[in-house]
Order: C-alpha cells, then sequence, then structure tokens
C-alpha cells in the first residue's frame, strides 16, 4: 500500500485522449458525454504523466464526483499504482 499522492491535472476520457489526443476546453464536453458513456477516465498530470482512475472499493464517492469532472483542471488525492507499466491512482477526493 503506497501513501496517498496529490496531483493538479486534467480528468481525459481515455478513449478520445489515447485515440487522438483530445483535451482542454474545447474538448471538455465530448469528455463528459464520454465519462456518462462509461469511457474510462484519465488524469494527465501537470508533469504529463497519464494515470487511469480507479475507484475505492470501500468508497467511491470521490471517483463518482471526478467523473462530473470530466475535462476539468482539478486537484486530486489518491492512492498511487503500478502494474505491467500501466500507471493508476485509486481516487480518494477531487476538487476544481
Amino acid at each position: 500500500m503506497s501513501a496517498d499522492l496529490s496531483l493538479r491535472g486534467e480528468i481525459v476520457d481515455l478513449a478520445c485522449y489515447i485515440g487522438h489526443g483530445a483535451k482542454g476546453p474545447e474538448h471538455q464536453k465530448c469528455a463528459v458525454k464520454c465519462a456518462e458513456m462509461g469511457q474510462p477516465l484519465g488524469l494527465l498530470s501537470t508533469d504529463g504523466k497519464l494515470y487511469i482512475l480507479v475507484a475505492d472499493h470501500q468508497d467511491p464517492s470521490a471517483f463518482l464526483k471526478a467523473r462530473k469532472l470530466a475535462g476539468e483542471q482539478v486537484e486530486m488525492t489518491g492512492e498511487p499504482a503500478e502494474k505491467d507499466g500501466v500507471a493508476a491512482l485509486t481516487v480518494h477526493a477531487v476538487k476544481k
């Protein structure tokens, strides 16, 4: 178990970001739509690292809040993990 990490960055929908680099304010409406459809989300941190966002099994409320902030710049706290070259963040808190 890792200590929580606080990061700033943009919540991106992975389908559009990985598929064709879509991000930023001009993509926000699409990001929200993709999040509502259940597309996976990530946090593109200010240092350029991409984390897949995952819910905490005990308390998914922060993850559910993050889904509503797709396309926004946020501050997020969570437990980082890496497996087979994929970085993930279990979301514990998020705010604009």
